[in-house]
C-alpha cells in the first residue's frame, strides 16, 4: 500500500544540475520553469554508440514543472511504515530534425499536444544538463496573437522551431563528440 504523505504534492521554481565538465570540475547549471532557461537533455534510451544507424544520441525537452512528494509505504498489515520522498520534473518533449552536417545545429520543435508522448515524467538525476536553444526566427512563433493551447504549458511565447546551440561552450561541444570528452560519463 501507498500512501502520499498529507495528500500533498510540493511544486518548486528552481532546479540546480550538477555534473563533471570537461577539464574534470565539477559544475552546475541552474533552470528555472518560469525563464527561459529550462531547457534541458537526457540520454536516448534507443542510442548505441556501436551502430551506424543509431538515433541521436540525445533527447531534447522543457521543464514544466518541478515537483517533489512524500510517501509512505506500508507492505503488510502489522508492518512499520517506510517513509520515502521522489523528486520528479513535469516535461515537454521536443521532437528531433538532425543535422545534416556536423557542422550545422540540430533543430528541435515541440511534438503537439495532441501526441501521447508529448508530456511526460521523469526523474530529475536523469537530466544530463540545461541547453541552450535558439528560436528559428525565419519560422515565426507559433501563436502570433499569443493565445496558446496550454496555460500550464506556458506555449503562447512558443516558436515553431529552434536550433539546439551544441557550441554554447567548450564542455557542451564536447558532448557531442561522443567518447572523445574527458570526464563525460555516458550512462
Amino acid at each position: 500500500r501507498v500512501i502520499v504523505k498529507d495528500n500533498r504534492i510540493f511544486s518548486h521554481k528552481i532546479m540546480r544540475i550538477k555534473y563533471s565538465n570537461y577539464d574534470m570540475r565539477r559544475d552546475e547549471d541552474l533552470i528555472h520553469v518560469e525563464m527561459e532557461n529550462c531547457n534541458f537533455f537526457v540520454l536516448n534510451s534507443a542510442f548505441d554508440s556501436d551502430s551506424p544507424n543509431s538515433p541521436h544520441p540525445y533527447r531534447y525537452g522543457r521543464i514544466l514543472g518541478i515537483f517533489h512528494a512524500n510517501f509512505e509505504l506500508a507492505p503488510l498489515v502489522g508492518y512499520p511504515l517506510r517513509s520515502l520522498t521522489i523528486e520528479f520534473l513535469w516535461v515537454r518533449w521536443y521532437k528531433l530534425h538532425p543535422a545534416t552536417t556536423p557542422y550545422e545545429l540540430d533543430g528541435i520543435s515541440f511534438l503537439p499536444f495532441s501526441f501521447d508522448n508529448a508530456v511526460d515524467f521523469i526523474r530529475p538525476i536523469d537530466v544530463i544538463r540545461a541547453c541552450h536553444v535558439i528560436p528559428r526566427f525565419t519560422l515565426a512563433q507559433r501563436y502570433p496573437a499569443g493565445n496558446g493551447i496550454s496555460s500550464l504549458a506556458n506555449d503562447k511565447c512558443e516558436w515553431n522551431a529552434y536550433f539546439v546551440n551544441k557550441f554554447v561552450d567548450r564542455d557542451m561541444i564536447m558532448r557531442y563528440l561522443w567518447g572523445d570528452a574527458i570526464g563525460h560519463t555516458y550512462s
